[in-house]
């Protein structure tokens, strides 16, 4: 088995997450950004390539307005940004409808992709599910490298059950090309 080429994909690491109306509540903010932090300092050390992704839905819009301080990266994350950093766009759950990312991710030659970011239970999920329909191997930061938000409901908000999380592990056990 030939060595992976690895990318790291930071997603989402805004600060809607962090004093907007989808607040990160498990695991805390604070630990899940700073193993991101960390994620990303590790990464940065070994020369894997991290490309950095902001959700956006347009100007006005009730979250992801990226004319708002609420649309920016973490400050941790911010201040650790390099020229060599790749930055995408997104505006659906993964990070591959509409982006260029799958065309970088080959023409850099990269077959694995780590996922570290928001939210566990909707753009995670999303962006690994879709990863192996484009021949490429997953992984995800699971050691609270990651968050969830509380679900909406229509009758208000529920406690948080980590379903997403709980896909992710179940998923990468079985996934026969996992390192």
């Amino acid at each position: 088995m030939s060595t992976p080429r690895r990318a790291l994909v930071v997603v989402d690491v805004q600060q809607e997450y962090f004093d907007g109306p989808l607040e990160v509540q498990f695991p805390p903010r604070e630990e899940s950004v700073a193993k991101i932090v960390a994620a990303v300092h590790v990464a940065t050390k070994a020369g894997i390539p991290v490309v950095v992704v902001q959700h956006t839905l347009g100007e006005g819009a009730p979250v992801f307005d990226p004319t708002t301080s609420r649309h920016d990266l973490h400050p941790l994350l911010e201040q650790r940004r390099t020229p060599e950093w790749t930055s995408i766009s997104k505006q659906f759950g993964t990070v591959f409808a509409g982006t260029d990312l799958l065309a970088w991710l080959r023409s850099s030659d990269i077959d694995t992709v780590t996922f570290v970011g928001y939210m566990s239970n909707n753009c995670i999920l999303a962006s690994a599910a879709e990863s192996e329909t484009h021949g490429l191997i997953w992984k995800v930061v699971l050691s609270r490298g990651q968050g969830e938000a509380p679900a909406l409901l229509g009758a208000g908000r529920a406690p948080l059950v980590s379903s997403g999380v709980a896909w992710l592990v179940s998923v990468s056990l079985v996934d026969a090309r996992s390192d």
